[in-house]
């Protein structure tokens, strides 16, 4: 260490290192006399490390890390060699201490997570002490332990990914469809995942909410009820999951990006239509009418009359909209002449369909009437005098003609004279018959009246004939 001529305290005026640890030997020459000597331990402490712990925000499922970093002050003062010293990191929560080679000024001690679980976040500390790890017995302490370094692993849910579908491609107005959202979780696993979280799925268009308990893959259905037309369109989903648990540090998932949409298609259901029947005599006005009522279901905004017909027509379309603001449209067929060909049975057939892509049309929707034409014919239609003498009787023959020949055919005969008087009233299917007894000298005019009821519809015409007797 070098001589002293006062034999004062010898100091080293280098910093001290671990090598200089050891027993020393002091020897002091008295004149005369002989040397005097004595020995010492330098015993040399390796100074407290500092530490600082951190971390970054892990994804379930992936991999993680704690970071301890450890300083070592003055460490080239002393040290002359890395391989003299070690570093001993030590992890809470029942981690394992990690052993480091004392290398630099700063060295981390890593703990890694492989497939980070929601029961791996939380407040993690570290410490460290710095140990002796020379070759030599030199009296070299180690270090005391450091002070404590926090940090804290927030562990967040993966976001997940969506398919959006419906259990059907077309639905009928008034129905019901499901809108299904196939959740999809990143690497799942029951053990890293655990049980303490759900799923909630949105729906665009205001459909409602939903939260569902876990699954790696899960399929969450809603349930569109009395779908209407203006339901139609394209429904896209979106999922984010929630943790539901106690811990603080789990961070729920982001939302996922919205599903490619899938595409409802309404089908406007076929309206009900009914034509009624008339009765009708040869040449009066015939009017039947075409009722048609749509489904509540069906948004009559934008709604067209793609066929509204009546066979055999005119060959226009049957009468005109009442307004969109109606879900009963009545429509009319009018005759104003009818003939004997007008009798025969009518269709009304009528189709609703929309501009909108996604309502499909309906089916065509029919309904069925008759118009009845009678005619009234009474034979015969003049009377001589011959036709009288030499009883002065004769009969007239009252009968109606009507096409379409129908069931349940009700007619009801009164015959007048031309007085005004009633001589005589006959109710049958059949022709009416009338005996007369007139004198030659009489002239007369008989009328046969028929009030006509076709199918339990009571006619709305009364169609008649006359007979005019001219005694010639």
């Amino acid at each position: 260490m070098g001589n002293s001529p006062d034999m004062s305290t010898l100091t080293s005026t280098g910093s001290v290192r671990t090598a200089h640890a050891g027993m020393y030997r002091c020897v002091a020459m008295l004149s005369p006399g002989s040397p005097i000597e004595d020995t010492g331990i330098l015993t040399v402490t390796i100074p407290t490390p500092t530490v600082t712990a951190s971390t970054n925000p892990a994804i379930v499922g992936s991999n993680a890390q704690l970071i301890c970093a450890v300083t070592l002050p003055s460490y080239s003062s002393y040290s002359s060699a890395s391989s003299d010293l070690y570093v001993q990191v030590m992890w809470n929560r029942n981690l394992p201490s990690i052993i480091l080679p004392a290398a630099m000024n700063t060295v981390n001690g890593t703990h890694m997570f492989t497939g980070v679980s929601v029961n791996d976040s939380g407040a993690y500390a570290c410490t460290a002490r710095v140990f002796y790890n020379g070759t030599s017995h030199s009296p070299v302490t180690d270090s005391a332990e450091s002070d404590t370094g926090s940090t804290t692993l927030n562990v967040k849910f993966p976001t997940p990914t969506v398919t959006a579908s419906t259990n059907i491609t077309e639905v009928l107005a008034g129905d019901d469809v499901e809108l299904i959202c196939t959740v999809s979780m990143p690497d799942y696993n029951a053990n890293i995942y655990g049980n303490s979280f759900l799923v909630a799925v949105t729906w665009n268009r205001g459909v409602d909410a939903m939260n569902h308990m876990y699954m790696a893959s899960q399929i969450f259905s809603s349930t569109l009820s009395n779908v209407a037309t203006n339901d139609s369109g394209n429904y896209a989903c979106t999922a984010q999951v929630f943790f539901t648990g106690i811990q603080s540090n789990i961070v729920n998932s982001d939302v996922s990006a919205a599903s490619t949409p899938t595409t409802l298609n309404v089908k406007i259901p076929a309206p009900t239509v009914t034509l009624s029947s008339a009765s009708v005599a040869v040449g009066r006005i015939a009017t039947i009418t075409c009722t048609v009522t749509i489904s509540p279901f069906v948004d009559l905004n934008g709604l067209n009359y793609m066929t509204r017909t009546v066979t055999p027509s005119t060959g226009g379309t049957l009468g005109s909209i009442q307004g969109n603001d109606t879900h009963t449209q009545s429509f009319t067929y009018t005759i104003s002449n009818a003939m004997s060909i007008n009798g025969v049975s009518y269709t009304c057939t009528v189709a609703l369909n929309h501009p909108n892509a996604t309502i499909i049309t309906s089916d065509n929707a029919i309904g069925n009437g008759t118009i009845y034409v009678s005619s009234v014919t009474v034979t015969p239609e003049t009377v001589t005098r011959l036709d009288v003498s030499p009883y002065n009787r004769f009969t007239l023959n009252c009968a109606v003609t009507t096409n379409p020949s129908p069931n349940n055919l009700g007619i009801t005969y009164s015959w007048t004279n031309n007085s005004g008087s009633q001589a005589y009233t006959y109710s049958g299917a059949t022709e009416s018959m009338l005996t007369v007894t007139a004198s030659v000298m009489d002239s007369f005019t008989y009328t046969c009246n028929a009030s006509i009821t076709v199918n339990g519809v009571d006619g709305t015409a009364m169609p008649s004939d006359s007979t005019s007797v001219t005694i010639k």
